[in-house]
């Protein structure tokens, strides 16, 4: 059995090159949707875009089963349908909020949709940059202890 330590590296490592791989594929279709202003074709873009959202999804629930051993309890989502809109909030207890929703909701409910105010962004994008560095470090430092 891999150590905590050693599965949370993992883990990390796989939600980055997975993030890295989808998100070089929506950047190319999504500069293409932006170049070319016929409806037809930012119609196929768009699909493609969720498309692309939806393997991102499915990739990080197969690293979050492969590597974690988190037993769910999810009540009250059985009558959800995936042709209409919700308002879904987070408590942002921790990091994985984002993760354990679109798990929790992937092809049951539309695509979550996120608003976040521009200030907000930088900052928590520095902050993220900034624990994921720390992190890095950790774990170098716990396989190399190990």
């Amino acid at each position: 059995m891999i150590t905590g330590p050693i599965r949370g590296c993992l883990s990390l490592t796989l939600y980055v090159l997975n993030t890295v791989y989808w998100c070089l594929l929506l950047f190319i279709v999504a500069a293409a949707k932006a170049m070319i202003p016929l409806e037809s074709w930012r119609r196929e873009c768009s699909r493609t875009l969720n498309v692309i959202a939806e393997n991102w999804i499915w990739v990080n629930t197969l690293n979050q089963k492969l590597t974690s051993n988190t037993r769910w309890v999810v009540e009250g989502i059985e009558n959800l349908e995936r042709s209409q809109w919700y308002l879904v909030l987070a408590n942002h207890q921790s990091w994985v909020d984002i993760l354990v929703m679109q798990r929790v909701f992937y092809r049951k409910i539309p695509l979550l949709k996120f608003f976040l105010k521009k200030e907000l962004f930088r900052k928590n994008l520095q902050l993220w940059l900034n624990n994921l560095w720390n992190e890095k470090d950790r774990c170098i430092e716990e396989m190399l202890t190990s």
